[in-house]
């Protein structure tokens, strides 16, 4: 936790987000197999480069992976899915994660990212506000909301690097 919240310690580097999101679903595939959870991708067409931490990156994409399946544990199998896509938005580089879950109550959206504040009765309320602080150490933001046809979603906008001269 501390390495996290210490200040000009991120070992960034150019990275492709698409290739992030790849490694890390390689990673938590026998998990999610595991909890009967399947993934889509909705990648974007051109590398989603950023300047970045890989391992803050993809801890913060683990969290979400994991707490996207935890949220879907009473949601019937077939339809338990996660989206991750990832989209250039001008000068940003948007990540989200969308499940399939009961979706965030309306009165819980304002405390997502207050430590130690958790909806999880096992929770211990400090995961998202990891993911908030990771983001916000790349110069983004991270945003929560219920999704359109349910479930919730998370959004990290993060400042896109310049497209590479081909």
């Amino acid at each position: 936790l501390v390495a996290l919240y210490k200040r000009g310690e991120r070992a960034a580097a150019p990275l492709d987000l698409n290739t992030l999101v790849r490694d890390t679903t390689d990673l938590t595939r026998t998990e999610l197999q595991m909890r009967h959870v399947g993934v889509d991708l909705a990648l974007a067409a051109q590398p989603a480069a950023i300047e970045g931490d890989r391992v803050q990156l993809q801890q913060l994409l683990l969290n979400l992976i994991f707490n996207a399946a935890e949220a879907m544990i009473d949601t019937p199998e077939a339809q338990r899915r996660i989206a991750i896509g990832t989209e250039r938005a001008g000068g940003e580089i948007h990540l989200v994660v969308a499940d399939r879950g009961p979706g965030i109550a309306e009165a819980d959206l304002p405390r997502l990212f207050e430590a130690f504040w958790s909806t999880k009765t096992s929770g211990m309320g400090v995961g998202l506000p990891i993911c908030r602080s990771i983001v916000q150490a790349h110069g983004g933001r991270l945003e929560a909301s219920n999704a359109p046809g349910g479930g919730a979603l998370f959004r990290a906008i993060l400042p896109a690097s310049p497209a590479p001269d081909r």
